[in-house]
C-alpha cells in the first residue's frame, strides 16, 4: 500500500504524534483485517488480533530500522499474532480433549460402582 508521505508519518510517530499513527492503522487496518481474517477464518478473532498488531506496533515503531518496509514489518507482526493465537487454541483444545474424555471415564466409573464392579481402572481415577 502507497501512504502518502508514510516515512513522514512514521518519524512523526516515533515521536509521539498520535495523529501520524492514527493516520497508519486507519490506512493499514482493512488490510491486517483482511489478512488477519483469511489466516484465521474467523472475525471475532481476526479484529481482536488486528488490534493486537496495532498496539504491538506502537510499542515497536521505535525499534523499525527502515520506514520503508513498514508495510512488510506490519503483516510480519500480524502474521507472528495471528500463529500465536492458533497454537494457543491448539493447547486449549488438547486441554479441553483431555478432561472431557477425564469426565467421561468418571462417569464409566459410577456406573460401574453402581453395579457393584469396580474396575481396576476407576479406582486410578
Amino acid at each position: 500500500m502507497n501512504v502518502p508521505n508514510q516515512e513522514n508519518l512514521i518519524q512523526q510517530a516515533r515521536s509521539g504524534d498520535a495523529v501520524a499513527f492514527e493516520t497508519l492503522v486507519n490506512a493499514y487496518y482493512p488490510l491486517i483485517l483482511n489478512f488477519s481474517y483469511r489466516l484465521l477464518g474467523n472475525r471475532a478473532d481476526a479484529e481482536d488480533v488486528t488490534q493486537d498488531v496495532f498496539v504491538k506496533a506502537a510499542k515497536k515503531l521505535s525499534s523499525l530500522r527502515k520506514p520503508g518496509v513498514f508495510n512488510a514489518w506490519l503483516y510480519s507482526i500480524a502474521r507472528s499474532t495471528c500463529t500465536d493465537l492458533i497454537r494457543k487454541r491448539s493447547r486449549q483444545k488438547i486441554n479441553e480433549q483431555h478432561y472431557v474424555s477425564l469426565a467421561l471415564r468418571s462417569l464409566r466409573c459410577r456406573r460401574i460402582g453402581a453395579s457393584g464392579n469396580w474396575s481396576g481402572a476407576c479406582r486410578r481415577l
